[in-house]
């Protein structure tokens, strides 16, 4: 008898946990974007992104609010903690979520880089920097995870 093999789940959400979502299907083209509107998006320097066809996303908690940022493009976030979660095109049959939203994002490959144009200078002065962990500070730290309102998740 042969057993069915399982698709690898993929999980992920908010900071805060008011929404959640999972996927069984990832598109083969997760990115960095540095574009200006991605970097205005997310506050940060860049977004990581892969795709997802929008019949393999389900939200498991709460959904996303929407900020329509230009004509037919959308982008989804939570509206309790802020937390960018997608950006979607009207004309497209898929989404791209955000890498840093997914669970454990680190076994998502990056296939490319987008938005170069608009690249900060600042990217390369990181390997030039002394460089900190945040534990570091360990006092900081403890009292972050003391009280710290971050999803945590249950295995």
């Amino acid at each position: 008898m042969s057993r069915k093999s399982e698709l690898p789940l993929y999980t992920g959400g908010c900071q805060c946990g008011a929404v959640r979502f999972r996927t069984s299907q990832l598109l083969d083209n997760a990115h960095v974007c540095f574009c200006r509107m991605c970097q205005r998006a997310s506050g940060g320097m860049a977004m990581g992104w892969v795709g997802v066809a929008n019949p393999a996303l389900t939200w498991t908690k709460g959904l996303p609010n929407t900020f329509s940022s230009s004509e037919g493009v959308g982008r989804g976030f939570c509206k309790e903690c802020g937390t960018t979660l997608y950006f979607s095109r009207a004309s497209r049959s898929y989404q791209f979520l955000a890498l840093a939203a997914f669970d454990d994002p680190h076994d998502i490959e990056i296939r490319f880089t987008w938005g170069n144009e608009s690249k900060l200078d600042q990217l390369a002065q990181c390997a030039e920097v002394p460089a900190h962990n945040s534990i570091e500070d360990t006092a900081s730290f403890e009292r972050a995870r003391l009280t710290n309102k971050q999803f945590k998740i249950k295995h």
